[in-house]
């Protein structure tokens, strides 16, 4: 939801018209029916999951609609719990951001949707700013709701560079979300107005060294207590 006399966020300011209001923009970069199915059939062709955010329950009918295989929901909604309730009832697995959130704010959240039936559930531990500062990130919250509510945890990372999401997948960050920007994408224009983009060649750094990171962590169970392998003698 936004207001007519909103205004833009400053990391919007830097890369959208000021003189545009935030409604403005927003309805400029909403994507239509089409334009899902379009980017859902080039996911597809590159192998790539295709999930998006809906922010309204006619949104969560398309994307249902399209069967994507899993939900994810914007802190901005973290507190829009008629909304989670909706989600949560479609059974499918929800990835559920926590940017700006009071831990009892993630409490009721995570509440409502399984109060809806629904325990496939992962938070992502988020840190709201544009570009996120590493010294702000604070990874060991993904401890802290690991513990709480007893669900897999990841990151969404707004940071700069990779370090800080290769430092949570070694923490043992489950799911991960990142700004990407592909210039040669269709609708690549739409991802511009939200903050530092990641080039192709560092998101597959990022990627790869992600993937290194989780098999050190998990390949033999991750418990620590493994018998010595290898060069482990």
């Amino acid at each position: 939801m936004a207001s007519t006399i909103a205004p833009k966020a400053e990391y919007q300011l830097k890369t959208t018209d000021a003189a545009e209001s935030q409604l403005a923009m927003l309805q400029r970069l909403q994507l239509s029916p089409e334009a899902h199915r379009e980017l859902q059939s080039y996911s597809h062709k590159q192998g790539v999951l295709f999930i998006s955010t809906p922010f309204d329950n006619e949104s969560v009918d398309l994307l249902d609609e399209l069967g994507v295989p899993a939900f994810k929901i914007g802190s901005g909604d973290i507190t829009n719990q008629p909304l989670l309730e909706y989600v949560a009832r479609k059974g499918k697995p929800i990835i559920l951001s926590t940017g700006m959130c009071y831990l009892s704010e993630v409490e009721e959240a995570v509440s409502v949707i399984r109060s809806a039936g629904n325990d496939q559930l992962i938070l992502l531990h988020c840190v709201s700013n544009y570009p996120a500062n590493p010294a702000d990130v604070n990874l060991r919250v993904m401890d802290t709701m690991a513990a709480a509510f007893h669900v897999p945890v990841g990151y969404s990372d707004h940071t700069l560079g990779i370090e800080v999401a290769l430092a949570a997948v070694a923490m043992g960050g489950l799911k991960f979300r990142a700004v990407l920007r592909y210039t040669r994408l269709p609708y690549a224009s739409a991802l511009w107005a939200w903050g530092p983009p990641r080039d192709t060649m560092r998101s597959e750094t990022w990627a790869t060294g992600s993937a290194t990171f989780e098999v050190a962590n998990f390949h033999h169970g991750g418990d620590g207590q493994g018998q010595c392998r290898g060069g482990q003698r």
